[in-house]
Parts: C-alpha cells; sequence; structure tokens
C-alpha cells in the first residue's frame, strides 16, 4: 500500500483576479477565469516561491472560486449590465 495525492500541477497562470493571463503572463484575458488545479501554474511555478502539496488544491480551489466568482460578477455587470432581480424568499419553492 502506498499512499499519495494525484492530480495535474501547472496549466494557466492567473492575476490576483484570477484572470488567466496572456503568454507575456501580465496581460489579463478579458472574462476569462481560471480555478483550483487549472490555475496552479502561478503556485508551482520555478520563478514564484511558494509551492505546497496535498490539502494545496483544495485550499486555491475554495479561496480561487470565491475571489474569481465576484472578479466575474462584476465583469458581467460592469461590461453587459444587470437586471435587478427580486425574489421573497417565501415565493420560493420548498424544495429549492
Amino acid at each position: 500500500m502506498h499512499n499519495a495525492t494525484f492530480g495535474t500541477c501547472g496549466g494557466l497562470d492567473v492575476d490576483a483576479s484570477m484572470r488567466v493571463l496572456k503568454d507575456d503572463h501580465t496581460t489579463p484575458i478579458d472574462g476569462l477565469y481560471a480555478i483550483g488545479n487549472d490555475s496552479l501554474g502561478v503556485i508551482h511555478n520555478p520563478n514564484r516561491h511558494y509551492c505546497g502539496f496535498g490539502g494545496v488544491a483544495q485550499g486555491w480551489l475554495w479561496t480561487g472560486g470565491r475571489i474569481a466568482g465576484e472578479h466575474a460578477a462584476n465583469y458581467v455587470a460592469d461590461t453587459f449590465g444587470c437586471a435587478e432581480v427580486s425574489v421573497a424568499l417565501s415565493e420560493l419553492p420548498a424544495t429549492f
């Protein structure tokens, strides 16, 4: 028996807003975000001094998802606008 973690590392490079960066590693691609293992290029990069094992992928997934979601929602609102939606809790189906 041998315990080991399995997953991919590397891939897309992202900025602090979780926006995918172009090949120049500084210019974000508008509207494109990456989280989890798809964006581990920023962590497992020999040019950056941060590397972790084990639970790093889970922490990166949850944190990156929160950051990307917030920034993506702001991007959509700023770029396309948002409709006002209002639903009372009593109007939601019981199985929602």
